[in-house]
């Protein structure tokens, strides 16, 4: 199991990606903005 946060958009929300390398799934919790940067990782 991987979990990242960072930091987006204007108000700088915390943004969360919890990810199962095994199954190649994620989630992303409150993504806020900038998606591209988000889907990148």
């Amino acid at each position: 199991m991987i979990i990242e946060s960072l930091v987006v958009g204007i108000i700088q929300a915390n943004c969360f990606i919890i990810a199962d390398p095994a199954t190649n799934k994620a989630v992303v919790i409150d993504p806020g903005g900038d998606a591209p940067r988000i889907a990148a990782k």
